[in-house]
């Protein structure tokens, strides 16, 4: 019987510590998890930052364009959408930055490139612009987020919003398109 019991206690002995080990090293998988969705996010803001810091409005006119925001946009709902996408004239566009004919009909789009929160003037200028206009739909795109009021007043006259996540989001997604068709055509080569 002591043999037995000998036994007994070595299982249990192993069996915990097995249990510890296991224990440990699944707490080290959610540690090292967290770090990487902490970097994720981070990088995500560096970019997301990046972005506005690329595109936003400089009293220097030679260094950049301020427009160029509005052609980067579009040129992402070219590549994604498969659409014909108009970039507006600079003054007197009354709230709309870009058009895009799609299958579906036409969407109208206005871009902040913003480092604040948008309100929700913007959606309100742009929701008057698709009523007078007979357009499909509308979509307000920016750097940065949306403020409680604006995600409200958009849900409310089902305007889309794109914040700087998604719009990273939507950069990536034109990227992935363009490898993919340069594969596509040059397979040996990307």
């Amino acid at each position: 019987m002591s043999f037995e019991l000998a036994l007994l206690a070595f299982v249990i002995v192993a069996f915990g510590f097995l249990w510890l080990r296991t224990k440990k090293q699944l707490q080290s998988t959610r540690e090292g998890s967290a770090l990487l969705t902490d970097i994720a996010a981070e990088q995500r803001e560096t970019l997301r930052h990046g972005l506005y810091q690329r595109f936003k409005r400089s009293d220097d006119t030679e260094k950049e364009n301020p427009f160029d925001f509005e052609h980067f946009v579009a040129e992402l709902l070219t590549v994604v959408n498969e659409s014909d996408v108009y970039v507006t004239k600079s003054t007197g566009d009354f709230g709309v930055d870009i058009e895009e004919r799609r299958d579906d009909g036409l969407f109208l789009y206005q871009v902040k490139c913003y480092e604040k929160p948008v309100g929700f003037e913007p959606i309100a200028i742009l929701h008057s612009r698709i009523v007078k206009d007979g357009a499909d739909g509308g979509c307000v795109v920016t750097t940065s987020a949306f403020t409680q009021a604006a995600i409200d007043y958009a849900k409310a006259v089902d305007i889309e919003l794109i914040d700087g996540d998604d719009l990273l989001d939507l950069w990536e997604e034109a990227l992935e398109y363009k490898k993919e068709t340069a594969r596509e055509l040059i397979p040996d080569v990307v």
